[in-house]
């Protein structure tokens, strides 16, 4: 029996040109990438995306790119950086907005100086953003923000707020609990995403799909296992599950911020992009360090990085 097709949301590269500026035409490009093979792309992240490097110019300029090339096709997200106060949330937030993104990915306050919200400090700080900000929201609870807030806050927040259209586990590595207990929580039907790790289970257990940044270099290696996934072929999903969790531990090496290593991908295999240089405080790799980067990650015989 097949099952209902899996989404991918992909936390996106931004670009940038020889002098660690955005460079549009070549985020026009990489993005191009993603419709094919039906990976959604929210961008401009803290991450991936390198949205805290950003002024406000480039921000709404990635948002209106975005639009312009995925709006349609995929579901285009802004994936707004962390904030530290509910209003700086909100100003991102109508930046997005304006632009007609899809979605827009807000996260919870930022855990600055070892700062943990109590869970009413939570709840308020999205009461503030949700009181104001009437368009269609996800909610990422990253653990990277130096706090995991309770499922049954994240639940409360979802179950009052009908804006709110997803969840994305991100970040919460292969901890099905959690996801389980979020769910048996939610009053609404809302979309949740999980990371890759132990994924299988919680595809079987009703989530819409997978969220993060490793489909920004393989993006038809992510469409294949979830449509393994989808028409019950488990034992050949198992063999891709296997190649991308090999991925995801190679690149794991270069620790830090994974603008280092997705750089260094595009570089290796001429992606849009790759003669770009990433804004301060990054410095990069240099020829050798990109050439035993592709040496290992091709030796990793993943299929789709065979034919580049």
């Amino acid at each position: 029996m097949q099952r209902p097709s899996f989404s991918y949301i992909c936390r996106n590269v931004t670009t940038f040109n020889a002098h660690g500026e955005f460079d549009g035409a070549a985020f026009g490009s990489f993005l191009e990438r993603f419709i094919q093979p039906k990976i959604g792309f929210y961008v401009a992240s803290s991450g991936s995306g390198l949205g805290q490097a950003l002024n406000r110019d480039d921000l709404s300029r990635i948002y209106q790119i975005a639009v312009a090339v995925g709006k349609g096709k995929v579901e285009v997200g802004a994936n707004i950086p962390e904030q530290y106060t509910s209003s700086l949330s909100i100003e991102h937030a109508q930046l997005a907005a304006a632009a007609g993104v899809d979605i827009i990915n807000i996260y919870g306050p930022d855990g600055r100086h070892g700062f943990r919200p109590t869970d009413d400090e939570y709840r308020i700080y999205f009461d503030r953003i949700l009181a104001e900000i009437k368009y269609p929201i996800s909610l990422c609870p990253n653990p990277t923000l130096g706090y995991l807030p309770k499922p049954s806050v994240i639940a409360g927040i979802t179950n009052t707020y009908t804006q709110v259209q997803n969840v994305i586990l991100t970040g919460i590595k292969g901890d099905d609990l959690y996801f389980f207990n979020l769910m048996n929580a939610l009053k609404r039907n809302v979309d949740v995403y999980v990371t890759e790790s132990g994924s299988l289970n919680m595809l079987s257990m009703g989530a819409a799909g997978l969220a993060g940044n490793l489909a920004n270099v393989v993006p038809k290696t992510y469409r294949s296992y979830l449509d393994l996934v989808a028409a019950n072929k488990i034992e050949k999903a198992g063999v891709v599950y296997a190649q991308i969790r090999q991925l995801m531990q190679y690149v794991g090496q270069w620790i830090g911020g994974a603008p280092r290593w997705h750089l260094m991908f595009m570089k290796a295999f001429k992606l849009p992009g790759g003669e770009g240089k990433l804004p301060d405080p990054y410095l990069g790799y240099g020829d050798a360090e990109v050439a035993r980067f592709a040496k290992g990650i091709i030796e990793l015989n993943v299929p789709e990085i065979s034919e580049m």
